[in-house]
């Protein structure tokens, strides 16, 4: 049977139809608006004709070094720089395969990931490079830094090129894979375990970044407040192909900055910004101002707003607030519409018109309207989530049950068909807009050679998410105490992950068949350590 779906708008008038890749809707921008606008980073701006020029010059280099093809990966260590998007696209138009990894990551987790890519090129900077493992039993025997220095050239002992050296190659005419075929792989949070690595298909982006912007009535006018990092899928699919697949622009910072954020706005006249429920509520905190109605910005993308807050942040910042649900395995699942005000506070939204949206209970049966249940979902098209796990089979089964796909998290739906999000699987910890994989934070803090048994768990945090709160046995006679503990993490491991609270327990709780007893660290007794009361945020 057929299923008929609603057009997609931006693909239509671009492309003349509802599925791409990556490189068609590149080739297609470019050729439409060459003077547009696409990327400004501080005082520097290029246009859509010249960011593709670059684009096609990686791609050039690519091939003349035999990595341009789907059996071939490129890896990126990347911050937000400019760089980012000419490695990212240069390698969807040489029809290679992309593997951004987050820049914070470091150590054990960092070598894993690296090792796991089977990519041969890495793109980093300078600052990176003591961070890095041994590149060649990674696998890695091309390294490309943005400001390589000359002791880097001469002493690491694999072929070091500088960016400028790579896009100064011969352009390329992009490859144009299939919409469906492979075009990312990117590493989830760990939310159950090891990190996964997701097989993201191009269809995934051009279509469901297409969606939202037409949802959200997003134009080649709209200016996007870029500060997500390109690692992230919202980053790349909400951020970047949002305003490709129309022509917008994208104004790109470093990361987001309370203190700079309104400057930022007025400098930059930036209509739409992702901000999840910490950063609304560190906005809102700020004195109210006279200029709060006036400013550029018009729209802001979230998930899981408190209820108290959406409607006065609306109103104070004359801003539209727009809730939106998925996953690094499948966006978008629910599509916000900006003109659908009746969408009931704390929802974020009903599915969208390219997905089923459904609530099982544990018997993996539909749970009725209003019941907390596991949040499953399935395409009704093709290449719009993720085609597997990378060399990953029994994962890749096991999300698949009764033909939905089983996303791990909770939520009940209304009777009107509209999603409410309760939480995260068990395992997972959210903090700064970042998921944290309590397993690999576990398995890092085991490494400590004083530290026998260790737990984490998210605490609830002023600003609307979580901190992180480690519960810690040590070893006979050891007597390390919580702050070396802290240095121990700030070393090995993401900012974002390092605990905020650290106790040291004569042993943990169990239950009857070994497992710890998380439930039972849910809270911070007096006296626990704290890294802000102990100046150190």
């Amino acid at each position: 049977m057929t299923v008929s779906l609603p057009p997609v708008g931006p693909l239509r008038q671009l492309l003349g139809k509802d599925d791409a890749s990556i490189p068609e809707v590149w080739c297609a921008r470019a050729k439409r608006t060459p003077d547009q606008i696409f990327l400004v980073r501080d005082d520097v701006r290029w246009t859509y004709a010249e960011a593709f020029e670059l684009i096609c010059r990686f791609a050039g280099f690519l091939r003349e070094r035999g990595h341009a093809g789907p059996e071939n990966r490129v890896a990126s260590y990347l911050p937000n720089v400019p760089e980012a998007f000419w490695v990212w696209f240069g390698t969807h138009c040489a029809g290679s395969v992309y593997l951004p990894l987050n820049r914070a990551h470091k150590g054990v987790l960092l070598s894993d990931m690296l090792s796991r890519t089977g990519a041969r090129i890495l793109v980093t900077e300078s600052s990176a490079v003591s961070e890095l493992p041994d590149l060649s039993s990674c696998g890695i025997d091309t390294l490309i830094l943005i400001d390589p220095t000359t002791k880097q050239r001469n002493e690491l002992p694999i072929e070091v090129l500088s960016v400028d050296e790579a896009l100064s190659a011969q352009r390329m005419n992009p490859a144009i894979p299939k919409p469906g075929a492979l075009a990312t792989i990117m590493f989830t949070s760990g939310t159950t375990g090891r990190s996964k690595a997701v097989l993201q298909p191009h269809n995934m982006y051009c279509r469901n970044a297409a969606r939202l912007a037409e949802a959200c009535e997003w134009n080649e006018r709209d200016v996007f407040h870029a500060w997500l990092p390109l690692y992230h899928i919202a980053g790349q699919l909400h951020q970047t192909m949002s305003m490709v697949s129309v022509g917008g622009a994208i104004c790109q910072f470093s990361t987001f900055s309370r203190t700079k954020f309104w400057s930022q706005i007025e400098q930059s006249h930036a209509t739409i910004v992702i901000g999840l429920a910490n950063v609304l509520t560190l906005l809102w905190s700020d004195p109210p101002s006279i200029r709060d109605r006036e400013r550029s910005l018009r729209t802001i993308l979230s998930a899981a707003v408190p209820k108290d807050l959406h409607r006065p942040f609306e109103e104070r910042f004359a801003v539209c607030i727009m809730e939106q649900y998925g996953m690094t395995e499948m966006e978008l699942l629910t599509v916000p519409n900006i003109r659908d005000r009746q969408v009931p506070l704390g929802s974020c939204g009903r599915a969208g018109p390219d997905f089923e949206l459904a609530i099982f209970d544990e018997d993996d049966k539909p749970a009725p309207p209003g019941t907390p249940g596991e949040i499953v979902a399935r395409p009704k098209a093709s290449g719009l989530m993720m085609l597997g796990y990378d060399d990953d089979a029994l994962p890749t089964v096991e999300t698949w049950q009764n033909l939905w796909f089983h996303t791990e998290d909770i939520g009940y739906m209304d009777e009107e068909g509209f999603l409410f999000f309760v939480d995260r699987s068990r395992h997972v910890i959210r903090r700064r807009s970042e998921n944290i994989s309590s397993w690999e934070l576990e398995n890092i803090l085991l490494r400590h050679p004083d530290i026998a048994e260790c737990a984490v768990v998210g605490i609830p945090s002023a600003l609307g998410e979580q901190d992180v709160k480690a519960s810690i046995c040590l070893k006979p006679s050891r007597a390390t105490q919580p702050v070396e503990v802290y240095d121990f993490c700030r070393r090995n491991m993401a900012g974002f992950m390092v605990p905020r609270y650290i106790e040291i327990l004569r042993e943990l709780p169990h239950n009857h068949v070994g497992k710890i007893e998380k439930t039972q660290l849910l809270n911070v007794r007096e006296g626990v350590w704290d890294a802000e009361r102990a100046g150190d945020p």
